[in-house]
């Protein structure tokens, strides 16, 4: 082909399009790989070394009774705090509860002052116009 080239012959455009489709296709390829790596998750940080904790645990454990005792006071501890803290949600609620008992007490004390006022009312009412009726 290059002889025929250099003799003067014409190339024909079907010669060069096979070459740039080729490359056209390896690039397309490349830059998709490319794009995925780098829009992939990195690997964790942390989960070495959560496992090399667990195994330094474990180790402890079995050497030393201290460590053990150390590590149940902790956890004690921790569960002491969380149920001190529902006991005082409880005694939180039960507080609202009890406040709540008494606007309903002072409520239906209001309510009979009320009625009993309103009776009063109507007797006084009664006997006023009793009197007025024997003028």
């Amino acid at each position: 082909m290059q002889m025929a080239m250099d003799g003067g012959a014409t190339l024909s455009i079907s010669w060069q399009i096979v070459p740039y489709a080729l490359i056209t296709f390896g690039e397309i390829l490349v830059s998709a790989t490319g794009l995925e790596f780098a829009y992939s998750p990195g690997p964790r940080r942390h989960g070495k070394k959560k496992k090399k904790k667990k195994k330094k645990r474990k180790k402890k454990e079995k050497k030393g009774g201290k460590k053990k005792k150390r590590h149940k006071r902790k956890m004690e501890k921790k569960g002491n705090k969380k149920k001190k803290k529902k006991k005082k949600k409880k005694n939180k609620k039960k507080k609202k509860q009890k406040k709540i008992k008494k606007r309903k007490k002072m409520l239906k004390k209001k309510k009979k002052k009320k009625k009993k006022k309103k009776n009063k009312e109507k007797k006084k009412k009664k006997k006023n116009k009793k009197k007025k009726k024997k003028k």
